[in-house]
C-alpha cells in the first residue's frame, strides 16, 4: 500500500486496517530477523550435510544446537522440519527390497 500511495502517511494507512504504526514497523523487523535466522540455519545445515549427506533431521537438530549458540532457543525441532521441507532439504526414505530365498538361489542345470 505504501508504494501505491506514497503521498499518504504510514499512520493513516495503518489506521485503515485497524493497526498502529508500531505494529507495522514491528512486523518489518520481525520478518527481517526471521529471514536472517533462516539463512543462518540453512547455511549450518549445508555445512553439516557436506560431511553427512544422509543425516536425518532429528540428528541434524542435535548437531545444530551447539553451533547456534544464543539463537538455539528460537530453533525447535518442528521449526527445523518445516524449514527444511520448505526448501526441499528433507531426506527421503530409501525403498526397502524384499530378499527371498528364491532370488538368491542359482539356476539348476
Amino acid at each position: 500500500m505504501r508504494r501505491k500511495y506514497p503521498h499518504v502517511g504510514v499512520g493513516t494507512l495503518c489506521g485503515l486496517f485497524g493497526k498502529t504504526r508500531n505494529a507495522f514497523y514491528d512486523h518489518q523487523r520481525r520478518a527481517t530477523a526471521q529471514a536472517l535466522l533462516d539463512g543462518l540455519v540453512l547455511a549450518l545445515v549445508a555445512d553439516i550435510r557436506e560431511d553427512l549427506p544422509r543425516l536425518g533431521t532429528r540428528e541434524l537438530y542435535f548437531l545444530l544446537l551447539p553451533r547456534l549458540g544464543e539463537h538455539a532457543p528460537c530453533v525447535g525441532r518442528d521449526y527445523l522440519f518445516a524449514l527444511l521441507a520448505d526448501h526441499g532439504l528433507l531426506i527421503r526414505r530409501r525403498k526397502r527390497r524384499v530378499v527371498t530365498t528364491h532370488t538368491c538361489l542359482p539356476e539348476l542345470v
